[in-house]
């Protein structure tokens, strides 16, 4: 994760299936950390969710609640959210 004004910061994102108990949801992501911690990640795997920030943020730009979700995103990593103002 790069953080750089909150170094050691990491951020996970998940969506919990409907009519699942929160409990187990959590007990679910807590393994995967730990096996991610434990184990790392394939380069295939770190490819893959690249892609898929990327298609997520190019597609977030089409409305406005994408386009503040990512000044805030980038207000919290950076403490500049007009740093990619082009």
């Amino acid at each position: 994760n790069y953080t750089p004004l909150h170094p050691g910061l990491f951020m996970v994102n998940a969506t919990m299936r409907s009519g699942k108990k929160a409990s187990d949801f959590e007990a679910e992501l807590e393994a995967l950390i730990r096996e991610v911690q434990e184990k790392g990640v394939t380069e295939e795997e770190l490819s893959r969710a690249k892609r898929q920030i990327l298609v997520q943020t190019v597609d977030s730009l089409r409305t406005a609640h994408g386009v503040a979700n990512l000044i805030g995103t980038v207000k919290v990593i950076f403490d500049d959210p007009l740093r990619f103002k082009t």
